[in-house]
């Protein structure tokens, strides 16, 4: 008798946890059915890799693109937007060419193990009159020495100082854009690659 009771109830327990199970199966598939009908994009939550491929790449300032092909020279880093132009110069936005690891690859011949350092075309406090973000204005690759402020070093500092007044952001107001390209440009006059890519700033 005892043996009986015990199956009787065995048997009741495991009815009512499949029925519960099958309950529970169902309202997680309504549940699902219903949230995936009003928001498609629900599914998608448990699958990371779906989502990083879905998500928009930060996108290039616009003078990447405006920069004349035969000027461009290669791409190094097409994501980036660094490139060696016709005349050897590794130029691209400044953040991404100041941070990029295989800057010293790119200038290990021409550097020979010297400094490398990222020279705004156009200095950083400038970046407001064109309005821009310093990070994303056009950039390229030197050795310390060819980034040089110090006077009699022939570093760029020193050629651009001569042409508009030097300092952090004092005098901006006096300039407009184009007497800043103006000033550049005869700063960079045996660079033609380095004039292409600051007028690409305001090219259409």
């Amino acid at each position: 008798m005892k043996k009986s009771v015990f199956s009787s109830t065995t048997v009741i327990l495991l009815s009512a946890s499949c029925l519960l199970f099958n309950s529970e199966t169902q309202a997680a598939k309504k549940f699902s059915t219903s949230t995936d009908t009003i928001h498609p994009e629900f599914h998608l939550l448990s699958d990371s890799e779906t989502l990083l491929a879905r998500r928009p790449r930060r996108s290039l300032p616009a003078w990447v693109g405006r920069v004349p092909r035969g000027s461009r020279g290669q791409w190094l880093d097409e994501e980036k937007g660094i490139y060696r132009s016709n005349r050897g110069s590794i130029i691209g936005p400044y953040s991404s060419l100041a941070n990029h690891p295989q800057r010293r690859a790119w200038l290990r011949r021409e550097l020979q193990g010297q400094d490398v350092q990222a020279h705004h075309l156009i200095e950083r406090r400038f970046a407001r009159i064109f309005g821009m973000n310093g990070n994303d204005m056009p950039a390229v690759l030197l050795t310390r020495e060819q980034h040089s402020r110090r006077m009699g070093s022939g570093g760029i500092h020193e050629r651009i100082n001569q042409l508009i007044r030097p300092g952090n952001r004092s005098g901006i107001r006096r300039y407009n854009p184009t007497q800043v390209l103006q000033a550049y440009r005869e700063a960079y006059k045996e660079n033609g690659d380095w004039i292409d890519a600051i007028g690409a700033i305001l090219r259409r």
